[in-house]
């Protein structure tokens, strides 16, 4: 496939199927239509979403490296599924591009949040820090 050329399809996921597999190399993007999806990072559960429209498997895609996660479809799920580089992705989908970014920059932060909250309840003299 030409790095320009973009393909795409709606796909369907049964209960229980693997969406995407931690450290595959697929650079597929997915934007949930309808269902449940529940994300694993090395087999322990972080997260879950239903929200339609939720775009989901960009990190292999911006940083050009393998899936970082597992997602699993905890319901039936439907998908449409999207084969496409970042350059394109920039060019043809700026807002889809936006929201993205927008998504990843909001995981950040509540991330980084979530590691000094813990982190303000360790006590560092304990641990010999």
């Amino acid at each position: 496939m030409d790095s320009n050329e973009i393909s795409s399809e709606t796909v369907q996921f049964p209960a229980g199927t693997t969406i995407i597999q931690e450290g595959d190399d697929d650079r597929k993007l997915y934007v949930l239509l309808e269902g449940k999806c529940v994300v694993y990072k090395h087999g322990v559960e972080i997260t879950s979403f239903s929200e339609e429209g939720t775009i989901f498997g960009e990190m292999c895609m911006i940083l050009n490296v393998s899936r970082t996660a597992t997602v699993k479809a905890a319901i039936d799920v439907k998908v449409h599924v999207l084969k496409i580089d970042l350059n394109t992705m920039l060019v043809k989908y700026p807002e889809m591009t936006k929201k993205i970014l927008q998504r990843l920059a909001r995981r950040v932060a509540t991330e980084t949040e979530t590691i000094f909250t813990h982190l303000a309840t360790v006590d560092l003299d304990e641990l010999g820090l």
